[in-house]
């Protein structure tokens, strides 16, 4: 049964997906992928969203804090601010993408197959106020153009559908 939390979590997540869609029709976005690892205590990893274009590749991990977001690039745990006023402690998002951008690398490698750069965002909510030094974090109205500013620096085309098979095939 999902919380509260994890529905509003989910909700952003859904938005930030359409948004994506929207505006990178020739994308494929993959949401809520789980990555069996065996060296996490879980056994697995989760991307919130994955976006796939003939250029590169996006994880997004969203985190749906109104308030703010608290943590640096060298931090273990950070903090984030939402409806509760208590806050939460979460494993730095930054330490879990760059763990899930190195086991799609991987993946790939395993499989013999060239894949294109992985790239990391964090996404929140505009109203949320950044204290970080990590400049993966992004703004909700940011994320659209911070994506489209990477694809337009990129020289490099990848068949889409070789790639997504590559994705699914990390999925547990």
């Amino acid at each position: 049964m999902r919380t509260d939390l994890n529905v509003k979590g989910a909700v952003f997540e859904f938005v930030i997906g359409n948004t994506l869609k929207t505006n990178f029709k020739q994308s494929k976005l993959f949401y809520d992928i789980r990555i069996k690892c065996r060296w996490l205590r879980r056994n697995e990893t989760q991307i919130d969203l994955l976006l796939l274009t003939e250029k590169a590749i996006y994880v997004i991990e969203a985190k749906n804090w109104s308030r703010g977001i608290i943590g640096n690039y060298g931090d273990y745990v950070w903090r984030g601010y939402g409806n509760q006023p208590q806050g939460m402690t979460v494993v730095s998002p930054f330490l879990q993408n760059t763990l899930h951008t190195r086991m799609i690398k991987s993946r790939a490698l395993l499989h013999g197959c060239t894949i294109p750069q992985v790239f990391s965002f964090i996404c929140v909510p505009d109203s949320c106020v950044i204290n970080s030094d990590c400049g993966d974090i992004v703004h909700f109205s940011q994320i659209v153009q911070k994506i489209a500013s990477v694809e337009h620096s990129l020289t490099n085309y990848f068949d889409v559908q070789d790639v997504a098979r590559i994705i699914g095939e990390c999925k547990v």
